[in-house]
């Protein structure tokens, strides 16, 4: 049984070290989630490309080329509707808001 306040606040200290180690051997085990970038999913493709039809070396490298030029010119064409239809994008974005706040007042 326990007697004095010194023991039982001595016993928790010694509980907190504990749960900090315990906690820091679980994250420190943990690798980190990398998302993958557009660079990454590119590479993907291609190294795909490379082992279906057994590229070489230059080949892959202009299916490489060609995969960023296609995201390039995707990129710009997206912006460019983008521009264009600005008070569109614009109405979309105000919908969508709009109906979020619906939910949110009901949900209150």
């Amino acid at each position: 049984m326990l007697h004095s306040l010194r023991t039982v606040a001595v016993l928790m200290l010694i509980a907190g070290v504990c749960m900090g180690v315990f906690a820091s051997t679980l994250m420190a085990n943990k690798r980190p989630t990398v998302r993958p970038t557009l660079d990454h999913k590119i590479e993907e493709r291609v190294k795909a490309y490379r082992d279906l039809y057994s590229l070489d070396v230059g080949t892959t490298d202009m299916v490489r080329r060609e995969l960023q030029r296609h995201r390039r010119e995707l990129r710009d064409l997206l912006l460019t509707l983008r521009k264009r239809h600005q008070e569109e994008f614009s109405a979309l974005v105000q919908k969508t808001e709009s109906r979020i706040e619906d939910i949110l007042k009901d949900s209150r």
